[in-house]
């Protein structure tokens, strides 16, 4: 027979009977007990977080708000910079892929230079151990050649036929008409360029953070030794055929060991000028040569310095920074005031040069090669070369 009551019992305190338990009625208060515990646990930790946020918004807002916009464009500068860095990356590994057998892909660098549109990639031939780089970069828009097996070819034999002790090869260039890109190797010197040198940083960081803080001016025998060979390599080119160079500058220097060998001369075939180009160009108007000439004198005075000249010329304020003997005049006979700007040789025969041996020239002199074949040597080619570039 079902009861309503357990067998335990309680004691009347009136009567000293004992009474039965009502488990029920105790469960339903003990459920009750626990829920309103339960509810005044939830009411009060949902008040403290509420009081936080509350405190910590009044505490941050402010702040946030004043850093929001020069946060929010480097995140977006991030997340460009990032997005065509993974395109050119993809880029690359297609490359490979479809020239198996010749490189194999080694890393990614860092943007080392100011060439948003140019890509860096540590490669090594098969079956060597030595690094390269190989360059991965969009067709300008200006090229002056047309983008096709048979320029390509050319411009294999022109780069193969150069060599000089003071110019930094290029070994191989490849133009992918399908993708409209360059791809150009060359050696990877660890050491980096003339403008790593001067501004005392690894050529493996990004541009952006190499030289924003001031260089340091290159002692007296630096600045005669790596001037004249840089301007020997600029003779040389001239006596090759080539119209001119268009992007001389420190970062297109480079330096190995104590010596500078010029690279960037490729550009011109490819229609790319330095950044030099618009601030000069209504000095020089149709005397390209004379775009050489002057290019030089701001990295002379970069190397004098320290510091990048911005703006075409430099004043009586900024020639007082090269202390060096002999820079000045230099410099004055550079950037002359009469718009007389002289050559590349007469640049090099000037007396701040007098008495500097340049000994890879005394014991191995570089070839004379004959390049009337190539593209480059002929005259109704060598007028294509206009001065019409894509900045960068």
């Amino acid at each position: 027979m079902p009861v309503d009551f357990a067998v335990s019992q309680r004691e009347d305190k009136d009567t000293g009977n004992f009474l039965p338990v009502d488990y029920k009625k105790l469960q339903h208060m003990i459920a009750a007990v626990c829920s309103g515990a339960a509810v005044l646990v939830i009411l009060v930790l949902a008040l403290v977080i509420y009081c936080y946020r509350r405190c910590s918004r009044y505490d941050y807002t402010p702040l946030l708000e004043d850093l929001s916009l020069p946060v929010k464009l480097k995140r977006e500068r991030e997340m460009e910079r990032n997005s065509v860095r993974e395109e050119a990356l993809i880029n690359c590994q297609f490359y490979l892929r479809s020239h198996s057998g010749h490189y194999s892909y080694m890393g990614y660098l860092p943007n080392m230079g100011t060439r948003l549109e140019k890509h860096w990639f540590l490669v090594r031939q098969m079956r060597q151990t030595k690094d390269l780089i190989m360059n991965v970069w969009k067709k300008s828009p200006n090229c002056p050649l047309q983008f096709d097996g048979t320029t390509q070819k050319t411009l294999k034999e022109l780069f193969r036929a150069i060599s000089h002790p003071y110019i930094w090869p290029v070994l191989d260039l490849d133009l992918w008409t399908d993708q409209s890109l360059v791809i150009s190797v060359q050696n990877y010197e660890k050491r980096g360029s003339l403008k790593d040198h001067i501004y005392g940083v690894s050529p493996n960081n990004y541009v952006e953070d190499k030289y924003g803080m001031k260089g340091r001016a290159l002692p007296s025998n630096e600045l005669k030794l790596f001037g004249l060979q840089v301007l020997q390599a600029l003779i040389y080119l001239e006596e090759q055929g080539f119209p001119y160079h268009g992007n001389v500058h420190s970062g297109n220097v480079i330096l190995e060991r104590r010596t500078c060998r010029l690279a960037g001369y490729e550009n011109v075939c490819l229609g790319y000028a330095s950044q030099l180009h618009p601030v000069l160009e209504k000095y020089f108007r149709d005397n390209l040569q004379s775009l050489d000439s002057l290019s030089f004198g701001h990295m002379m005075f970069e190397m004098s310095s320290g510091e990048t000249l911005t703006q075409a010329f430099p004043d009586r304020i900024q020639l007082q920074k090269c202390k060096q003997p002999g820079v000045k005049e230099l410099l004055e006979y550079i950037f002359d005031v009469n718009g007389d700007y002289p050559s590349i040789r007469y640049i090099s025969e000037h007396g701040f040069f007098v008495g500097v041996r340049l000994k890879h020239l005394e014991s191995k002199p570089p070839k004379q090669s004959v390049l009337d074949f190539i593209l480059l040597g002929k005259k109704e080619n060598r007028e294509k070369i206009t001065p019409q570039f894509v900045v960068s």
